[in-house]
């Protein structure tokens, strides 16, 4: 859908990260002042502290589990109209003691680390000490994939029947 204008892409923008975290949490993001401005780097996260997100595992799901999410974008022209760009994720998944499980990063502006990559933190309790300090390569990974992998693998509670409307035939999911 074309957006006319910076504040017209970063609506839509964020409203597209709600509806998909909503499949998991009620808690908010949280967005920079001026996040429509182009030319810049502009932040969301999930809730306004650094303390992660607790979220509810549904029967047979991992009994406590809490998650971290930050995005960089910038909003740019494209074409006729207006976009917005993500240019650096981390998607954080935690366990009880806010240990990291799982964390998907990408960071292009950090030299040395580039690509996509996925860390094994030691609450995946992980004996091996490289995996551990591995940057495992992976494609880029949208948070709706990391959501659906919540959901689907780790027993994740959905917040909303339509979850598999919102979060769409990922990568992860369902579909073609």
């Amino acid at each position: 859908m074309p957006h006319p204008n910076p504040a017209d892409a970063v609506d839509a923008f964020l409203h597209d990260l709600r509806r998909c975290l909503a499949c998991v949490t009620r808690d908010g993001i949280v967005r920079n002042q001026d996040s429509a401005k182009p030319g810049q780097d502009h932040s969301v996260t999930l809730r306004s502290s650094s303390a992660p997100v607790k979220v509810e595992a549904r029967r047979g799901g991992a009994t406590k589990l809490a998650l971290r999410v930050a995005l960089l974008y910038r909003v740019a022209p494209h074409l006729t109209d207006w976009a917005v760009y993500i240019v650096s994720y981390h998607y954080g998944l935690l366990d009880v003691d806010e240990k990291e499980i799982l964390v998907y990063h990408w960071h292009p502006q950090v030299q040395g680390f580039v690509t996509p990559h996925l860390h094994v933190g030691p609450g995946a309790k992980a004996e091996r000490t490289e995996l551990r300090k591995a940057h495992l390569p992976t494609g880029r990974v949208s948070l709706k994939d990391f959501v659906s992998l919540l959901i689907r693998e780790f027993g994740v509670q959905t917040l909303r029947e339509d979850w598999k409307d919102v979060l769409g035939p990922t990568a992860l999911g369902e579909g073609p």
